[in-house]
């Protein structure tokens, strides 16, 4: 199955993302783990969804996962959004498969 132009392109810029929080060095590691869902009301919608896909993937791969359904990747993403907004202190990482459960 061929995956639209759009959802390529959505993760593509997932790729490319800046990192949430504040302007780090370049040598500057982030635990991506305890990055907390309310850093995601502080950036544009765009760095929202990238950063949301980032962590897609992140989870598919820990659990070697590999298909998607492109259907459901909308509302997977709103989930994540309405959740982590329910949920500000909660870090993205542990609200992952939690948003997708629902």
């Amino acid at each position: 199955m061929r995956l639209s132009r759009s959802i390529v392109a959505l993760g593509m810029a997932a790729c490319m993302a800046a990192p949430l929080g504040p302007a780090l060095g370049q040598d500057a590691k982030v635990d991506i783990r305890k990055i907390p869902c309310g850093e995601l009301d502080q950036v544009e919608d765009g760095d929202r969804i990238a950063a949301i896909f980032f962590f897609y993937g992140f989870h598919a791969a820990l659990l070697n996962a590999y298909e998607v359904t492109p259907a459901n990747l909308e509302r997977n993403v709103r989930n994540v959004v309405d959740y982590c907004q329910k949920n500000p202190g909660m870090a993205i990482f542990d609200a992952m498969p939690k948003a997708f459960q629902r």
